[in-house]
């Protein structure tokens, strides 16, 4: 090799070492999109939503996270629940507006570390924590029916709801633009990178799916870039319960959370648990 021919190569090297650094170090720009609330949007939830419980709880590492409880006024008996975990760069209040597709259930949103109004920096390892963390805080109150709690999580959130349901007792769960891994769709947007090595956050959902026997119901947007379908179907392949599948149509990764569809679906998938 020619001294030229080495310096070129030392060259594209370089370049190589500097992108996979900033890749390593700079991963939880790319991966979490910390949104605030408003005092104005606050103030709102509390005036359309009197019957709303504002939560705080302290993390096993002394953070605090907040979120709210909105369920009916009065039960006889426990009620079922539902836990919902947003996307990366989602502010999960506006979920509140979505109470009537949950009848008769319980809605529990909480933000993570470093949106809305809790505190800290999110992370995989975190977000897995607090929600387990959540999960047995909702066990503890008499008015929710711990057999009975289901979750349901949008893109990153998928992650989150997939965790979950790996660790405790949870009845069914809904997943919005779900994905294999951040690995695998991170790995299929940087080719030419040892993704593998380098994420630290990896949301390995397929390798949890398989020993997670509770019902699913999947939506793909068939125009979703963000996550594309073949991701969302090599995780319902590796599922180990039955699950059904929703293609929405003319829909992204955004725009899917507007159609009737996927609420009139979820609320019919969710009264199945409850008749029982």
């Amino acid at each position: 090799m020619t001294k030229k021919n080495q310096t070129i190569v030392f060259k594209i090297l370089l370049v190589a070492i500097a992108i996979y650094a900033s890749l390593y170090l700079f991963q939880e720009r790319f991966i979490f999109h910390p949104q605030p609330i408003t005092k104005t949007n606050l103030d709102y939830i509390e005036k359309q939503f009197p019957d709303i419980e504002r939560i705080t709880l302290n993390t096993y590492d002394g953070v605090k996270i907040n979120g709210w409880l909105l369920k009916d006024k009065v039960h006889d008996t426990p009620i079922p629940a539902i836990i919902y975990f947003g996307g990366n760069a989602e502010e999960v209040s506006w979920m509140l507006e979505k109470k009537e597709s949950f009848k008769d259930r319980a809605l529990i949103l909480f933000n993570y570390r470093g949106y809305g109004e809790s505190d800290g920096k999110p992370s995989e390892k975190h977000l897995f924590d607090d929600s387990l963390l959540i999960y047995d805080y909702l066990t503890t109150r008499g008015e929710i029916n711990s057999n009975e709690i289901a979750v349901m999580g949008r893109s990153l959130g998928t992650g989150v709801a997939v965790f979950l349901a790996s660790q405790r007792q949870v009845s069914r769960i809904i997943l919005v633009s779900p994905f294999d891994s951040i690995t695998a769709v991170a790995q299929r947007r940087i080719p030419f990178a040892p993704i593998g090595l380098l994420l630290k956050h990896k949301f390995e959902s397929v390798e949890r799916a398989p020993e997670i026997k509770i019902p699913l119901l999947a939506f793909i947007a068939d125009d979703d870039t963000t996550v594309p379908p073949s991701h969302t179907l090599k995780l319902l392949d590796s599922w180990g319960g039955d699950h059904d599948v929703i293609v929405v149509t003319s829909a992204d990764h955004n725009s899917i959370l507007d159609r009737d569809e996927l609420w009139k679906a979820s609320e019919d998938f969710l009264r199945l648990t409850s008749s029982k």
